[in-house]
């Protein structure tokens, strides 16, 4: 997804879209020729991932027949982990999660072990779900970045010690016997927001991604922004307080190191004197105990200064939060976030921005993995 769709691709986008639809109504649709289109659609259709489904109205003439994708064609899996926990989800070739799991693990667990965790889970997940592995087409892992795409392995993993240069992408392949596609986890859960429908009407969408990390995946006119290497989206390293904390990446007053988890927990031991996880801060805060609260709407303005920078560079019209890092607190920070945007948005005058929760809140990057290996797998 990080390029123009092959034409193979498109149609089948089209017809995903706009079912029942015409082969008259796909040329015109996706402006490919009448033959092209033929030539398109008799494969998917001997392949078994396009029907037939009766006729349109008649007009006068010859009535036409109708196409729609055969959603129990072809199956993909998306895998998401961080630090303690594995998500899973499995996808149809509608985009439509047909199954899910979630499960806990380790934060120690070393990488070897930790993929056969994920892939014991991923193929528990498709058995108990009664799907042909034959129409298992393959898998996406979604990882926090940065990631290095050409060994499809993790780059300088600094919320996961001891997974720099692992080769994930090849490792997951192996213990779960599928092809695999490696995704930065932000990248993926925009890329599964703009198939679900969620976001599908947006042009330029930014999805907020929290687990112990910070990141935005950003999609442009359908097409998730990829970056030279892949990394777009290190969100949580846009510079919110030049005299800030100095943060894991070296850089100073970044907003990970400022209103990211493992900042307000540091900020709560320091006033408090005890250990506290960013989920119990964050309860607290809902219950307007004073320190939390406090700590938490300091990392909510925070974060809706970085996404007012992202929103008048990119001219954003809609922002969606997701990510287990955000867990029951993420409406105090969908109502700074808009409150901001209504307030400084440069273009403000000429269309508003959406700020709303993902659906999909915590394994939004495993369903948005379980779309790109799917795409991949189609195109």
């Amino acid at each position: 997804m990080a390029g123009q769709l092959s034409n193979r691709a498109l149609v089948l986008e089209a017809i995903r879209t706009h079912a029942p639809i015409s082969r008259i109504e796909l040329a015109q649709l996706t402006g490919l020729t009448a033959a092209t289109i033929t030539n398109i659609v008799r494969p998917l259709l001997s392949d078994g991932l396009v029907t037939e489904v009766g006729h349109s109205e008649s007009t006068g003439g010859k009535r036409r027949t109708l196409l729609e994708i055969n959603h129990e064609a072809r199956y993909a899996l998306g895998v998401q982990f961080g630090r303690g926990s594995i998500a899973i989800a499995l996808s149809n070739l509608w985009g439509a999660v047909v199954g899910r799991s979630r499960s806990r693990s380790p934060a120690t667990t070393d990488p070897n072990d930790m993929v056969a965790r994920m892939a014991a889970a991923a193929n528990d997940l498709v058995d108990s779900l009664g799907i042909d592995q034959s129409a298992l087409v393959g898998a996406g892992v979604a990882a926090p970045g940065p990631l290095d795409h050409k060994l499809g392995a993790l780059g300088a993993a600094r919320n996961l010690p001891g997974w720099h240069g692992f080769p994930l992408r090849e490792q997951f392949s192996r213990a779960a016997g599928v092809p695999t596609t490696l995704h930065h986890d932000a990248i993926a859960a925009a890329a599964g927001e703009a198939w679900s429908g969620a976001a599908r009407s947006s042009k330029s969408l930014a999805v907020v991604y929290m687990d112990v990390g910070i990141g935005a995946g950003l999609i442009l006119n359908g097409i998730p922004v990829a970056g030279s290497s892949g990394n777009a989206g290190e969100f949580g390293h846009l510079v919110v307080d030049s005299g800030g904390p100095i943060c894991r990446c070296g850089g100073r007053g970044c907003l990970e190191a400022v209103a990211g988890p493992h900042a307000v927990e540091s900020a709560f031991e320091a006033l408090t004197g005890r250990r506290q996880s960013f989920s119990r801060i964050g309860t607290a805060a809902l219950a307007e105990e004073p320190t939390s609260l406090s700590l938490m709407r300091r990392s909510a303005e925070a974060m809706s200064v970085a996404v007012l920078s992202v929103a008048n560079v990119l001219d954003i019209d809609q922002v969606i939060l997701a990510g287990p890092g955000f867990g029951d607190i993420a409406s105090l920070y969908v109502q700074t976030i808009a409150a901001r945007l209504d307030e400084e948005f440069a273009t403000r005058d000429s269309h508003g921005i959406r700020v709303g929760i993902s659906l999909n809140m915590r394994d939004a990057a495993a369903v948005g993995a379980s779309v790109l290996a799917l795409r991949a797998h189609l195109s």
